[in-house]
Parts: C-alpha cells; sequence; structure tokens
C-alpha cells in the first residue's frame, strides 16, 4: 500500500484511495487458488510464508530452512508485487474518474469493474498461482514472504516438532475455540512445518496432503495452531 502511495502518476490527486483491506483479501484470493491447484495435482506439497524484513536471512544459509533454488532479486521473484501494485493503480485511476479522489476503493470495486486491463492483470495473477502450485510438486517448500515476494522453492525445513508434543486444532476463525492434537499424529512434512513456526512465530505455512486435506499453520497465542481449509474449486 505505501509504494502504491508512492506512485509517481498520481501527480493531480486524481486517483481514488484504496482500501487498506483490499490487499489482503486479493492475497487471500491468490492462495485459495494455489491450495485449489494443489489439492487437484495430488501430488500435496508446502508453502512458507515469512514475515516482511526476514527477506535477507531467508535468501542466505540460515539455521531455519535450506533452499535448494533461489530465484534472483529481479523477475519471478517480484512478479507478484508488481502485478498487485499495477492493479491497485488501474483500479485507483478508474474509481477516481466514477466516484472523485475521496473514495475509497476496494474489493467489491475490482470484482465488478469491466475493465480489459484489470481483466489481463487478474489473469496474470491466477496464472502465476498456478505456477507457485506446480513449484510445491519439488521435494520441499515454496518460500514466500508477506510482502508478496516469491523466494524460492525446495525447502528443507531444519529440524522436526519432537514425537510427544502438540499443536491447537482451531475451531473457528479467531482461534477462540480449540482443541490440543499430538504430532505424533502426522507425518513429518506437517511436524517440520509445525517446529519451523515455534521457532518463528510470525511465519505462516500452508501444507496440502497427497489426499488433498489441507492446513494453514502459524503461531497463535501460546502455542503452534492450525485451521484446517475448507475445499474450495475455481474454474
Amino acid at each position: 500500500a505505501l509504494l502504491h502511495e508512492r506512485n509517481p502518476g498520481n501527480l493531480k490527486d486524481e486517483w481514488a484511495k484504496i482500501d487498506p483491506s483490499f490487499v489482503p483479501a486479493l492475497y487471500l484470493q491468490f492462495f485459495k487458488h494455489v491450495i485449489s491447484t494443489m489439492r487437484r495435482s495430488g501430488h500435496g506439497g508446502t508453502i512458507i510464508s515469512f514475515p516482511a524484513g526476514m527477506e535477507p536471512l531467508v535468501v542466505r544459509d540460515n539455521s531455519y530452512i535450506d533452499l535448494k533454488y533461489r530465484f534472483a532479486e529481479h523477475g519471478a521473484r517480484k512478479q507478484l508485487k508488481k502485478t498487485v501494485l499495477q492493479i491497485m493503480e488501474v483500479l485507483a485511476k478508474n474509481c477516481g474518474k466514477l466516484y472523485g479522489p475521496g473514495y475509497h476503493a476496494g474489493w467489491k470495486d475490482y470484482v465488478s469493474l469491466q475493465i480489459e486491463d484489470l481483466a489481463q492483470l487478474d489473469e496474470r495473477i491466477f496464472k502465476f498461482a498456478r505456477f507457485i502450485a506446480r513449484l510445491t510438486g519439488v521435494d520441499g517448500a515454496v518460500v514466500t514472504t508477506e510482502g508478496l515476494e516469491l523466494i524460492g522453492f525446495g525447502g528443507i525445513i531444519q529440524g522436526t516438532m519432537e514425537m510427544g508434543g502438540s499443536v491447537a486444532l482451531a475451531l473457528d476463525p479467531e482461534a477462540s475455540r480449540r482443541q490440543v492434537e499430538l504430532v505424533e499424529s502426522v507425518g513429518t512434512r506437517h511436524r517440520s512445518l509445525y517446529y519451523l513456526c515455534h521457532k518463528l512465530p510470525d511465519v505462516l505455512g500452508i501444507i496440502v496432503s497427497q489426499d488433498g486435506k489441507a492446513r494453514v499453520v502459524t503461531w497463535s497465542r501460546d502455542m503452534v495452531t492450525c485451521w484446517d481449509v475448507i475445499p474450495i474449486d475455481f474454474t
């Protein structure tokens, strides 16, 4: 959002504002598409999102994850961020013309605006989602950041949660209701992700099993917490 606000194209302050909830909503739809594509592939996989600011640590050798393949700083690594910024620009320009510069453009505008430029950018977003889903077919995790950068793939987590440990299974979106689940009930891929989220509480992981079951994993309140993801299919 800050990069969008600094866009030099809005010299006359004619663009609409972008609602702060827009980028998280777009990112959520992006990952829903990734998960749906991974489910259909049947091979399973893991995606790990590191917090903004941790890119320098992740791209170097570190004690948390070993990345077999790293993307160069320019190119695929920043493609998603670049596309999101272009979407925000098109949205701000067109909503500014329609409703004035005081308007806050959001998700409903993105869905309802019938603009060729926006349709092409939307398709680019979901092509990139399918690209990431295919990368999960390689042994190891795909690593991204919450700053919308694709760092690399083939990531091997350095360590696993010890047998006998436990995580919380959330029963609602806020994890206000949850039940304890023993880690010995899951395989090594799950236990490795649990371990990473225990060591780095700001990390968020998505794991899809070969049978299509998907979980979101992160640290919440006092322990590693998981959410089972309801199947969603995209045409």
